[in-house]
C-alpha cells in the first residue's frame, strides 16, 4: 500500500524505529525471545507486507530460540569446555539438516539483520561456528589432528545453514566454512584413509549451489521495489536510495559469488585429494 501523505510517511517511519529498538532491547536477553517475536509481530503486521507477524515467521524464528539462548551461553563463558561447544554447534547443524532450524530470510525492506532476532541468530551461530574454528587451530598446533578435523568440519557445518538469511549473510556463512576448510585441509595429510573418506561425505553437502546467492540478490531487489511503492517515492527517508540500494546488491551478490566459487574450490580440492 503506497503512501499518499508525508504525515502517514512519518508514522511509518515512526513505526519502523518502534519496533526496531524494542526487538534489539527485548531479544538482549533470549529468554525474551519470544516475547519480542509476538509484539513485533503485532507492531509490524498493520504496516508491513510480507512474512512478519504471521505464524509461520513467529515459528522460525522461535526454533532457533532454545540455541541461541545455549550458544549465548557458552559464549559468554572464559575457556568454555571444548566439548561443550562441539556438542552444540552439532545441535545447529542437525536442525539446518533436518529443517527444524530454517533461514531467517528478511520478512520485508525494514527487516535488517542489525536489528531483532535474526542478527541475533547469525551472530550467536557464527560466534560458534569461530569458537570451535580457534579451538581446531589449538589442537593442530597441539599435534591433535584427529581432534582438529572433527571441530573444523564441525564448525563448518554449524556455519553453512546461516547463509541463506540474506547476502550479508552469505559472505560471512561462506567466508567461516572457507576458514574451517583451511584447518581441516591442513590435518589432512595425519589423518588416515578411512578418516578421509568420513570427512568426504561430510563436505560433499557443503557444496552450495552457483545460482544461491542471484536468488537472495532478486529477493532483496523485489522487497526494496515494494517499499518504494508502498512508502511513495517522494515520501522515502533520506537515507533510502532505490538506486543506491540496488548497486549495493550487486556489490553483495558479487562478494558472494566469489566467496562461493573460493569455498567450493576449496571443498573441491579436498574431495579430490
Amino acid at each position: 500500500m503506497s503512501v499518499k501523505s508525508p504525515y502517514l510517511a512519518a508514522e511509518h517511519s515512526v513505526m519502523d524505529r518502534r519496533s526496531r529498538g524494542l526487538h534489539r532491547f527485548l531479544v538482549s536477553s533470549p529468554v525474551l525471545l519470544l516475547l519480542a517475536v509476538g509484539l513485533i509481530g503485532h507492531l509490524k503486521k498493520a504496516h508491513h507486507v510480507g512474512a512478519a507477524g504471521t505464524a509461520e515467521y513467529d515459528q522460525n524464528v522461535l526454533a532457533y530460540q532454545g540455541r541461541v539462548a545455549a550458544a549465548e551461553a557458552l559464549l559468554s563463558r572464559t575457556g568454555p569446555p571444548v566439548d561443550a561447544i562441539l556438542e552444540e554447534a552439532g545441535r545447529w547443524d542437525a536442525g539446518f539438516t533436518s529443517g527444524q532450524l530454517k533461514p531467517l530470510e528478511p520478512a520485508a525492506f525494514e527487516d535488517h539483520l542489525n536489528d531483532g532476532a535474526r542478527g541475533q541468530v547469525l551472530r550467536a551461530g557464527l560466534g560458534l561456528s569461530a569458537e570451535l574454528g580457534l579451538r581446531a587451530e589449538a589442537a593442530l598446533r597441539d599435534g591433535q589432528p584427529g581432534r582438529a578435523a572433527e571441530e573444523a568440519m564441525t564448525s563448518c557445518e554449524s556455519a553453512y545453514g546461516l547463509r541463506g538469511f540474506e547476502l550479508q549473510a552469505f559472505v560471512q556463512s561462506t567466508m567461516a566454512v572457507r576458514r574451517g576448510v583451511l584447518v581441516l585441509s591442513r590435518a589432512w595429510p595425519s589423518l588416515t584413509s578411512e578418516e578421509r573418506e568420513g570427512f568426504r561425505k561430510r563436505l560433499r553437502p557443503l557444496l552450495a549451489p552457483l545460482d544461491e546467492p542471484e536468488k537472495l540478490a532478486n529477493t532483496e531487489k523485489a522487497q526494496l521495489k515494494e517499499y518504494v511503492q508502498r512508502q511513495g517515492r517522494e515520501y522515502l527517508p533520506p537515507d533510502v536510495d532505490p538506486t543506491k540500494e540496488d548497486d549495493t546488491t550487486d556489490r553483495q551478490r558479487m562478494a558472494s559469488d566469489r566467496s562461493l566459487a573460493d569455498m567450493n574450490a576449496k571443498i573441491q580440492k579436498l574431495l579430490q585429494s
